[in-house]
């Protein structure tokens, strides 16, 4: 979630090499025009919901007052959304920072 639009190669980054990314980029949907947030909390929120900050209600990092009730329980996350649509395996690692 904290991945910057020229920290990839095929945005010609030099210092890290994403062949994977970039593949994915060559086949797939490229999103040019997409906005995201300075900080991790409302951009993973985002991410997992498939609604911009406006509609999630998380605008600041977690910790900072904004995250009492976290992510409405009604959304559909994408790891939901996986299981149920495609039949993926999925497992939470790492800070989840939305609750």
């Amino acid at each position: 979630d904290d991945l910057g639009w020229n920290d990839v190669s095929m945005h010609g980054s030099q210092q890290i090499s994403t062949p994977n990314i970039d593949g994915l980029a060559a086949s797939g949907i490229r999103l040019n025009n997409y906005y995201v947030n300075p900080v991790c909390s409302p951009t993973r929120a985002s991410l997992m919901s498939g609604r911009s900050v406006i509609h999630h209600g998380i605008y600041t990092p977690y910790g900072e007052g904004n995250l009492a009730s976290g992510l409405n329980l009604s959304y559909t996350l994408l790891p939901q959304h996986l299981k149920a649509s495609h039949g993926y395996a999925t497992y939470m690692v790492g800070k989840w920072h939305l609750s």
